[in-house]
């Protein structure tokens, strides 16, 4: 949308650029879109091309023609465009910028900003008028859009509210229930060992079963572009972007009120052990699955990362060395790092535990 608005903005004023820029959460001028002019050009253009085009995603000045026009909402031409966005050099670049507000009667969304090449040049008569009738049309196009967007995101919350009330409800229930009558058969007479022990196993893997599904539902609570700053939603960011080392993704469980109990710091410290035990995972253990627990305990923020890969050395050494910022950030905030090989078979479990209140 926003690519159509300024090739359409500039085809119209026979500009020789066009800018949109969006404010970002400090209220800054964000470009978004540079539309230049296709085709064979003069230097002066090609120029302006080359120097402008770099602008893609960096801000406006705030001292800038094209920022007081935002704020103020009041459209701006000036005979150098390095005026309008406040760009820093000796002597007329450019030609003429218009600014323009992309604007409705209650909101500000933005600006679109033409450039002319030629510093000889003048912005032609009319232009003006022109584009702010544009700019207004491209303003609503933008609340609709956005509405439209914001109408679809409510639409997947509404679906993911119900299946999380359908696996809350149904299936959580149900596994819970299966679970209570295999425990219960295990408690009739003449049952055999080994029967008893395989229901045993079974009804633990329903447990876990039920934690998963309990995780899966806090993760379509999350916001749908992406998990939230909150510590579970880092810890689940965090397990995702490793897909990319391991191969796969980790499976993630919490157990108590993480994100309640844990402070920024504490957040911060976590992830960071968190990372470097994934990343010494990918690149030691061969590890076919990875499971990640954070829990509170006892006072103290436990993080538990265990593989089935390889497995530490039975002597310590070698993989130790890989984990020691891990154990070293445990020790200066009052806590402490464990790494374990799981079995003789392999595979491998680190345990960090910090104080909640360690800053």
């Amino acid at each position: 949308m926003l690519a159509l608005i300024a090739n359409r903005a500039r085809t119209l004023t026979g500009a020789d650029v066009a800018l949109v820029a969006l404010p970002d959460d400090e209220n800054q001028l964000l470009v978004e879109i540079v539309d230049g002019r296709d085709g064979v050009v003069d230097s002066d253009t090609k120029r302006v091309l080359e120097i402008v085009g770099a602008w893609g995603g960096q801000r406006i000045p705030a001292s800038s023609i094209a920022h007081a026009a935002f704020v103020g909402g009041e459209s701006a031409v000036h005979r150098s465009s390095e005026q309008v966005l406040g760009i820093e050099g000796e002597g007329p670049l450019f030609g003429p910028g218009l600014v323009i507000p992309l604007s409705t009667v209650d909101r500000a969304l933005g600006v679109l900003v033409l450039v002319w090449s030629d510093p000889k040049s003048h912005a032609p008569r009319g232009v003006l008028e022109l584009a702010g009738s544009f700019a207004s049309q491209a303003a609503v196009t933008l609340v609709l859009a956005q509405a439209r967007r914001e109408h679809e995101r409510l639409a997947v919350y509404e679906d993911r509210d119900r299946i999380a009330r359908d696996l809350h409800d149904l299936v959580i229930q149900r596994l819970f229930a299966t679970g209570m009558m295999l425990q219960g058969t295990t408690r009739i007479e003449d049952v055999p060992d080994a029967a008893a022990e395989r229901v045993a196993r079974a009804v633990d893997e329903l447990d876990e079963t039920i934690k998963e599904i309990r995780q899966t539902i806090f993760a379509l609570h999350e916001p749908v572009d992406g998990p939230s700053d909150s510590a579970r939603g880092r810890v689940l960011r965090e397990t995702a972007q490793s897909a990319a080392l391991l191969g796969f993704e980790p499976s993630v469980r919490f157990a108590g009120p993480v994100d309640s109990m844990l402070a920024t710091d504490a957040v911060d410290h976590l992830v960071a052990a968190l990372r470097e035990a994934l990343t010494n995972a990918a690149k030691h253990a061969a590890a076919k699955r990875v499971e990640v627990i954070v829990q509170i305990e006892s006072g103290d923020v436990v993080l538990v990362v265990t593989d089935d890969g390889v497995g530490i050395s039975l002597d310590h050494a070698g993989r130790r060395s890989g984990v020691a910022n891990i154990a070293g950030r445990a020790h200066d905030l009052g806590g402490s790092c464990r790494l374990e090989r799981v079995s003789e078979a392999g595979g491998t479990r680190l345990t960090w535990r910090v104080p909640l209140d360690a800053n």
